[in-house]
């Protein structure tokens, strides 16, 4: 039987980049992983097929720094003052 060996270029991290999926009805099913946000599986097999990806470079993290005022009960946001 053939082996599908894939390598989406992306290491092990905390949080993980990767959720676990699997989706079964009747006496089918498919199983695999994807990232945050991604529809669908990228990574992944059913009873027939097995597919995978490489080099996901695909932004899936922001950064960014947060005012808070003085007490620590609102943040600010395009200049407006937001409570938590």
């Amino acid at each position: 039987m053939p082996m599908l060996s894939t390598d989406p270029h992306l290491g092990a991290t905390i949080p993980a980049f990767w959720q676990l999926h699997e989706l079964v009805w009747g006496d089918k099913y498919v199983t695999g992983a994807s990232l945050v946000g991604m529809p669908g599986i990228g990574l992944g097999r059913t009873k027939d097929i097995s597919w995978g990806l490489t080099a996901a470079i695909v932004d899936n993290s922001d950064l960014w720094q947060e005012e808070l005022n003085e007490a620590g009960t609102h943040y600010k946001v395009d200049g407006e003052w937001r409570e938590l």
